[in-house]
């Protein structure tokens, strides 16, 4: 199997649009082999095709596309899964591993594009309805509960002995 471009793949552009790269997967087998694009930020990016079976000396064009936001760090890993059968009908695999090189441009702050807003996890105040988590009223209620059982031990400790007059 033969992996172009080999060690890395590359986006450029701006963070806040699709950017998109290729690989070029080819089956130097003498049989089908099963390819499957993995990585380890499956949130970040999109493989098109992928689980596809190649035959003997085809050659297959990965598209992997970007999200947009800003990626700071280089280097999110991927690995072509590759599987076969050998001349002895057994079953083989390999994997071809290779990373990303980002390249974020430089801010300009007269362009007129603007960037995406970053969401927020928690949202805008204004939107934000008034809710308490239920784990809060059981709170309340146990505290509720414990000093109502401790005023009623303390008034029944405080009662004065009956005494008996002559």
């Amino acid at each position: 199997m033969s992996l172009y471009p080999s060690h890395f793949i590359e986006f450029h552009g701006k963070p806040n649009y699709l950017r998109e790269s290729s690989i070029e997967i080819t089956n130097t087998k003498n049989s089908d082999a099963f390819v499957k694009v993995r990585t380890t930020a499956p949130k970040v990016y999109l493989v098109k095709p992928n689980g596809i079976t190649l035959a003997p000396g085809a050659t297959c064009k990965f598209y992997i596309t970007l999200l947009p936001g800003t990626y700071q760090m280089d280097g999110h890993k991927f690995s072509a899964q590759l599987t076969w059968e050998d001349a002895n009908s057994e079953p083989s695999e390999t994997n071809l591993k290779f990373s990303t090189r980002i390249y974020d441009p430089i801010p300009n702050l007269n362009e007129s594009d603007q960037p995406l807003p970053i969401p927020s996890a928690v949202g805008n105040r204004a939107e934000q309805k008034f809710s308490i988590p239920i784990w809060v009223f059981h709170a309340i209620f146990t505290i509720l509960i414990a000093l109502i059982f401790s005023y009623c031990f303390t008034m029944n400790s405080e009662v004065p002995a009956k005494t008996t007059v002559p």
